[in-house]
């Protein structure tokens, strides 16, 4: 039997989200599953693109310094907050 985690796991990253077994009626065998989902993770998948954007735009202009600045920024806040979020909220 196929879990219900494994299908999910098919159509959603694995660290999006997490799942537990609330109950089983003995009656009929319905699974009832709790699903909790992370914003954390998906706030990650964010930043990564806004750092993919920015690498771009430099690359198209490649001379404005207030813009290298501004990335440089980014990376060490980005940084900082993946730091974060993984010992707040590690994967599993």
């Amino acid at each position: 039997m196929i879990k219900l985690k494994n299908i999910i796991n098919e159509i959603t990253p694995r660290t999006s989200f997490s799942t537990s077994q609330q109950e089983t009626d003995p009656e009929t065998g319905k699974i009832t599953w709790n699903v909790k989902y992370h914003p954390a993770k998906e706030l990650e998948k964010g930043l990564i693109n806004v750092q993919e954007q920015m690498e771009l735009l430099i690359k198209q202009n490649p001379k404005d310094l207030k813009l290298i600045e501004l990335y440089n920024l980014y990376r060490k806040y980005k940084k900082s907050l993946n730091t974060y979020l993984n010992k707040q909220y590690p994967k599993k």
